[in-house]
């Protein structure tokens, strides 16, 4: 097996969490007619970004660099100059696209995205091997996200319907309980339905910035906290 610049390691819950979105990328592939040899880096890559939204760590990450708007992309990458302030804002807007294309589907443009993506990972790519001097395993794989982007999206949109089906479950107090899924044997993992709810409201506020899916992600929030012990969210 070849080395890879994306390694899934972590606590037992996140090695679940990444494991089972793997498995199902990778079911995914085969049931599109996507399967490849060389795509071992960017299974990987997809696997934790995946997770990243489902603990929230990418907002917490790139939250301050993501708008719907490429002037204010231009201006949060360009104007300080400093390679590595671009190679964040670029990747996490291009990371951004390809999740809002292929999972939140509903809330955005998926066509519009995928220009966006392909272009912010093409970049991202340039950026990370201009601050290493030399071409690198993760400039290697965002050069293949721009490159097949309308295939990880084709893949992702496909994995939503099949692998991260939701239950939902609604309480009086809009409680929001996590549900189990167990998949090929030993191998657990779970699809959260009020996480995904909150991440599909915190997309379309991304989009629209209105005061009412403003709202609408504060409410959910809210309900989750009182649900859900380990998630945390101080509101926005």
């Amino acid at each position: 097996m070849k080395s890879s610049p994306f390694q899934v390691l972590g606590t037992n819950e996140r090695e679940e969490s990444l494991f089972f979105m793997l498995d199902s990328l990778l079911r995914s592939r085969i049931e599109t007619g996507e399967e490849t040899i060389d795509d071992e880096d960017v299974n990987i890559y997809l696997a934790g970004l995946l997770h990243s939204f489902l603990d929230q760590s990418f907002y917490k990450t790139y939250g301050d660099t993501i708008t719907p708007y490429d002037s204010q992309i231009y201006d949060l990458a360009e104007v300080s100059g400093d390679p590595i302030v671009q190679f964040r804002v670029y990747k996490g807007n291009a990371d951004f696209a390809l999740m809002a294309a292929g999972v939140f589907e509903k809330n955005c443009e998926p066509d519009c995205e995928t220009q966006r993506g392909k272009l912010f990972y093409e970049i991202a790519s340039t950026c990370h091997a201009r601050i290493c001097r030399k071409k690198t395993g993760v400039a290697t794989v965002l050069a293949k996200l721009s490159e097949r982007f309308e295939t990880y999206r084709k893949i992702l949109s496909y994995m939503r319907g099949e692998y991260l089906r939701l239950l939902r479950r609604f309480t009086k107090g809009e409680m929001f309980h996590l549900e189990r899924e167990v998949h090929a044997g030993a191998l657990t993992g779970f699809v959260p339905d009020g996480r995904n709810h909150f991440l599909d409201a915190y997309s379309n506020w991304m989009k629209t910035g209105s005061q009412a899916d403003r709202d609408r992600v504060n409410g959910l929030g809210e309900a989750l906290c009182r649900a859900d012990p380990e998630f945390e969210f101080a509101g926005i």
